[in-house]
């Protein structure tokens, strides 16, 4: 027996709840405009789970509306991922809500179909549990990438689906244009589940999330769930353990925490075949990936599933609890000022005197007046990083910023820490990041490519090592465009230029280039 906690209903409904009507009202949905047809669904699905209805009737009305969901899925995601420019978040919240509705209706066939008797199982009673099942999927992903948390009931609500179609031996439906499925099966949903939390949802860039489900449900087939072991003992790479309580899975069998083994090691083989037929500036089409990736955010991202698909993440530095005040800025331009003193990038200043008249237009270098400042308080640090907690929920701060956090020091003096943001969680009205240490010591210097023509400008730079002296490997964080594979580049520090050559790409994120470069002579 299934048991569902969920709200009383009224008796009677407001509307016609005959499913030719509802069919007619879908018909005229005006598709187009994806934000108004998410709305008028919304308004008509809270309707519809608002009044009891046969556990039939209330699933021939889903099956109406389904197509609609279906539909608006993808653009609504897009309207998310653009960053609400035109209407801020409206499309996250709207999908988010309309996940809800949506599963809240097929959690209402099923209690009423487990009450209903009869010497047959209904048939609406296996399409819901399964529709169920993928609705959580989706509920799950689309906090993912809005960095919320998930309350442990709604992963307890998935396992409990599964139990209940196991038992109930409820075989796979057939998934029409559901999103992100080739067929609608329970267990399918609760292995793509695992292979997105698996890859450090939370630590992947905006939008990045849809391209990880969409690659697992491409390789479906490759995910595979195992019964738990009866006695402990080391698991294989790519094995993960599943509690059915709690999605907090590790890599060690607990007696007590197991439940499920979810085996990762074919997806992980996937995206590596995926890497081995590329090369650094050029990738195919990686199913389930959007096509306005680049090729470097592509492979990054496939290297990044590869680890995590084969191996837990395991943080490398013990972190030790702190508290206290911080500020914060963000971004290249205002982190290079920070390290200069508080004086802004001129992009004239380190241009030699017989090219200034023949400078470019450098508006489009040239730093702000007005850095932005964030204020928040530490949580935790280590020697590889910080966890910090902000008081807004929506800074603007996003998966792979260039960040310097500025913290008192015991003399006084104030302490700079420059990091990238790994993760971010939106939680209690406020924000909490993860930053990773990359350039202590920062230098910050100008380049540009070294065949530049006179007057050609020199972009902000921030480099990992105290001095340039001696043919050392650098660490340079640069703006996009920069970077190619052996490109020569100058490199002006403030009393010296040299040129540089470039090594290997680092990582792409948030028009940032990160990469190691060898000097020459």
């Amino acid at each position: 027996m299934l048991h569902l906690d969920l709200p009383a209903q009224s008796q009677r409904p407001g509307y016609d709840p005959r499913p030719g009507a509802l069919a007619e009202w879908v018909a005229a949905l005006p598709l187009a405009d994806p934000l108004r047809s998410a709305s008028l669904l919304l308004e008509r699905l809270r309707e519809l789970n608002a009044y009891q209805l046969p556990a039939r009737h209330r699933a021939e009305l889903l099956r109406q509306l389904q197509p609609a969901y279906n539909r608006l899925h993808a653009p609504l995601r897009a309207a998310a991922g653009d960053g609400g420019r035109s209407r801020p978040r409206e499309g996250a919240g709207l999908l988010a809500l309309l996940t809800e509705q949506m599963l809240m209706g097929y959690q209402y066939v099923l209690q009423a179909a487990q009450a209903e008797r009869g010497w047959r199982r209904p048939r609406h009673l296996q399409a819901a549990a399964h529709h169920a099942a993928h609705l959580l999927l989706l509920y799950f992903a689309g906090r993912y990438a809005e960095f919320l948390p998930v309350a442990p009931r709604r992963w307890q609500q998935l396992t409990a689906l599964v139990e209940f179609t196991e038992h109930q031996r409820l075989d796979a439906v057939a998934a029409g244009d559901f999103p992100f499925a080739r067929r609608l099966h329970a267990g399918d949903a609760l292995g793509l589940l695992g292979a997105l939390h698996f890859s450090d949802p939370y630590g992947l860039p905006q939008g990045q999330v849809w391209d990880v489900l969409g690659f697992a449900a491409a390789h479906v087939e490759d995910l595979r769930l195992l019964p738990a072991p009866v006695s402990p003992s080391p698991l294989p790479p790519g094995h993960f353990v599943l509690d059915r309580a709690r999605l907090e899975g590790t890599t060690g069998p607990d007696p007590a925490a197991c439940w499920r083994i979810l085996v990762l090691a074919g997806l992980a083989a996937r995206a590596r075949e995926a890497l081995a037929h590329s090369t650094p500036d050029r990738l195919d089409e990686i199913p389930g990936f959007s096509r306005d990736r680049s090729a470097y955010e592509r492979r990054h991202l496939l290297e990044h599933l590869a680890a995590r698909w084969q191996a837990a993440r395991s943080r490398r530095h013990a972190r030790n609890a702190q508290d206290g005040r911080l500020r914060l800025r963000r971004g290249l331009l205002d982190v290079w000022r920070l390290h200069n003193g508080d004086r802004p990038f001129d992009p004239l200043a380190w241009l030699p005197p017989e090219e200034r008249d023949l400078a470019w237009d450098t508006r489009a270098i040239a730093a702000s007046t007005n850095p932005r400042e964030l204020e928040g308080r530490l949580r935790n640090r280590g020697a590889g990083g910080m966890g910090i907690q902000l008081a807004s929920s929506d800074p603007g701060l996003r998966v792979g910023d260039l960040v310097c956090v500025t913290l008192p020091g015991p003399d006084g003096a104030p302490q700079r820490f420059t990091a990238l943001v790994r993760w971010i969680r939106r939680e209690g009205g406020g924000l909490s990041a993860g930053l990773h240490y990359v350039a202590r010591n920062a230098q910050p210097l100008a380049a540009r490519p070294g065949e530049a023509p006179a007057g050609m400008p020199y972009q902000p730079v921030l480099c990992h090592l105290p001095n340039m002296e001696g043919d050392r490997l650098l660490v340079l964080i640069t703006p996009r465009g920069l970077y190619g594979e052996g490109r020569l580049l100058e490199l002006c520090g403030p009393d010296q230029r040299r040129r540089v050559r470039c090594a290997r790409l680092l990582e792409v994120a948030n028009g940032l280039e990160r990469f190691t470069a060898r000097g020459l002579g």
